[in-house]
């Protein structure tokens, strides 16, 4: 049913650090450094 594609969402957060530790380690999410506020 769902497949690789280029599609994305986005939002906003308060606090980057514990957004990027909640879906990286949590999540087991793999997560890009920061690059202009935002986390890919």
């Amino acid at each position: 049913m769902f497949k690789d594609n280029k599609a994305f969402s986005s939002f906003s957060v308060n606090d980057i650090p514990k957004a990027k530790d909640f879906y990286g380690r949590i999540l087991g999410m793999e997560v890009s450094d920061e690059m202009m506020g935002l986390l890919a």
